[in-house]
């Protein structure tokens, strides 16, 4: 797939998803969460700051 062809509207609803379950998971007992949030905001921030890279759209396409 080239850079033209990267549907990042499909890697942001994937990053909103997870955003989201790991948000459903602070308080919880026994799990922390907090390293996977940072980690998501940071792909975040560089999404909102224009970035439109393959590795970025990789990274926010297999977050798990």
């Amino acid at each position: 797939m080239s850079k033209q062809e990267l549907n990042w509207q499909q890697a942001e609803d994937n990053l909103k998803e997870w955003e989201e379950r790991y948000q459903e998971l602070v308080g919880m007992a026994g799990v922390n969460p907090f390293f996977a949030i940072a980690l998501l905001k940071g792909y975040r921030k560089r999404y909102e700051n224009g970035e439109r890279t393959r590795e970025l759209f990789d990274e926010m396409m297999n977050i798990e």
